[in-house]
């Protein structure tokens, strides 16, 4: 596979005076946002031609690829493998692209509104050196970031905080620079934008925490990629289940034991009274699945696919969601309406290796998750459910 470095992308986006737009993916949920905001602006008569960087992730390498795109048929677009270098260059080099970095920041202000747009869309937060070098490439144009969902991440921290900076395990020396680059840096470029009217946002929700409100533009333009995106495997069993998503508390060392596997066992015990089937979809990075034979469930082997592209091919939809905090819980809700119940409060904090775990996200959707503060409340939520799906 063929891979280009940030200079020779650089290089593609100022090859022609025409181009007007870029994007980054790491996650086939960043591709998901990105599709969202290029239908929003494709339905309001925009014409894009650019190029997409699907970055690799620093870690596990590249997890999607120009196949992932359902949108780019037909569009003068194309997606493209990039390998970041930063780290590779001199330390005169990386001081002298920050000195760079300030005055171009220092001096950004409003653009000539006469001027077409250039279209930036990320997930979360934007590359400043790509922001610079588009700006510097494109004057001709008034650049335009749009920031796309990245997961709950994009609700739950801002990306320019202190807790963003301070990771113990990486020592005292670049938990300071992390604060400078997080906290200082990047907090005033963000900042300048802002003032300088170059950024918006296309996200599913938008308010404050607990009082979130839908987005109903950015939902709408989610579910006609999901429907472009239809997986033609048969899950039709998902269809009036109750399905349990747990995360990777205990494999992550968040749950001292798996606790959580006994209330999803008395779940179980309820829904088999009622003739429903439970069936449990992992985290796809979960590998120890012997917790779930103490569950008389179905246990989802297809643990690559996300479930919003389920979801979006099913002619009958779950009931609900059970789980405690993954992302699923709170899209399923909004975007095809399924109940969700978090087992958050029902979870011992002496069981956490960190009592205030599921304090953020507690706060953050108390508006759009279901929380019950005991087991007889989960239960009494949950008949509640099924008897109006059964139409009782």
């Amino acid at each position: 596979m063929k891979t280009y470095s940030e200079k020779e992308m650089s290089a593609l986006l100022g090859a022609g005076k025409e181009i007007n737009f870029y994007a980054d993916a790491i996650t086939p949920l960043h591709i998901l946002g990105i599709e969202a905001a290029m239908y929003h602006l494709l339905q309001q008569g925009v014409d894009l031609k650019g190029y997409i960087a699907i970055m690799a992730h620093p870690i596990t390498g590249f997890a999607v690829s120009e196949a992932d795109f359902h949108i780019l048929d037909g569009l003068d677009v194309k997606a493209l493998p990039v390998v970041n270098h930063y780290g590779k260059r001199s330390l005169s080099q990386k001081l002298k692209d920050r000195a760079a970095s300030y005055r171009f920041f220092g001096r950004c202000g409003p653009a000539d509104e006469k001027k077409p747009l250039f279209y930036y869309i990320t997930p979360y937060k934007p590359s400043f050196e790509m922001v610079m070098r588009i700006a510097e490439m494109k004057a001709e144009y008034q650049l335009k970031v749009i920031v796309t969902d990245e997961g709950l991440a994009s609700y739950l921290r801002n990306p320019y905080t202190i807790t963003k900076s301070i990771i113990p395990e990486w020592g005292i020396v670049r938990t300071i620079k992390n604060l400078w680059d997080i906290c200082i840096e990047a907090r005033w470029f963000w900042k300048r934008m802002q003032n300088a009217g170059m950024t918006s946002e296309f996200m599913l929700l938008h308010g404050k925490k607990g009082r979130w409100k839908r987005n109903e533009a950015c939902i709408e333009a989610y579910r006609k990629i999901l429907s472009k995106n239809r997986t033609q495997e048969d899950f039709s069993y998902y269809g009036d289940a109750v399905l349990i998503n747990p995360s990777l508390l205990y494999e992550a060392k968040i749950l001292k034991e798996r606790v959580d596997i006994g209330i999803y066992q008395e779940v179980g015990r309820l829904l088999k009274q009622k003739g429903i089937t439970m069936i449990v979809k992992p985290h796809p990075r979960e590998k120890q699945l012997h917790w779930y034979d103490e569950l008389d469930c179905i246990v989802e082997k297809k643990g690559g696919m996300a479930q919003e592209n389920i979801f979006a091919g099913l002619t009958v939809l779950p009931r609900c969601l059970i789980g405690d905090s993954s992302t699923t819980l709170v899209t399923a809700g909004i975007l095809f309406d399924i109940k969700a119940i978090s087992i958050n409060r029902l979870i011992n904090k002496k069981c956490l290796n960190d009592a205030h775990y599921f304090d953020n996200f507690n706060r953050t959707f108390s508006n759009l998750v279901m929380m019950p503060e005991t087991m007889e409340e989960l239960k009494s939520m949950l008949c509640e459910i099924i008897s109006d799906n059964s139409g009782l």
